[in-house]
């Protein structure tokens, strides 16, 4: 799935294709992004090249809360820092505010070890037990978890 404003030429031979990720996303109380963050964070060392040494865009509609949310995840992973740390790093270069489904995430996100599957494909226990808060909080909200994403994205 492609952002429409990439399907312009210019972005194109500005950026091709092969070098930007759109991943949907909705900023709400049961969107779960703990299965494509590990995708995301090698999207991103790859991006950054074998040094490590060039610049990444990571963004959403406001960068305060999905953008932030990949940013830390990514930092916790890329340096092994805590939650704690990769969030004071980010809170210091910019204001953010983490959408309280995500900053759960990422605290699950560190208790796994930045892998949220066991060796057989099964979700480890921290990340199976947030899926049953998020089918509590779907359940109540009427939902599937399955509902289109509109136009906010990550």
């Amino acid at each position: 799935m492609r952002f429409n404003a990439w399907r312009r030429d210019w972005y194109g031979a500005i950026i091709p294709e092969s070098s930007h990720l759109y991943v949907p996303c909705n900023d709400n109380s049961t969107q779960d992004l703990l299965p494509e963050l590990a995708n995301i964070c090698d999207f991103i060392d790859n991006a950054r090249g074998p040094n490590q040494t060039s610049s990444v865009l990571v963004h959403c509609q406001q960068g305060r809360s999905r953008s932030a949310t990949v940013v830390i995840a990514y930092l916790m992973r890329a340096h092994r820092w805590s939650l704690s740390k990769a969030l004071e790093h980010v809170s210091g270069k910019r204001r953010i505010k983490p959408y309280d489904n995500f900053m759960e995430q990422l605290r699950v996100w560190e208790a796994v070890g930045y892998d949220i599957w066991q060796a057989d494909r099964t979700p480890k226990p921290e990340y199976a037990a947030y899926l049953r808060g998020r089918a509590e909080r779907l359940q109540e909200l009427g939902l599937t978890g399955n509902e289109p994403i509109g136009i906010q994205n990550l």
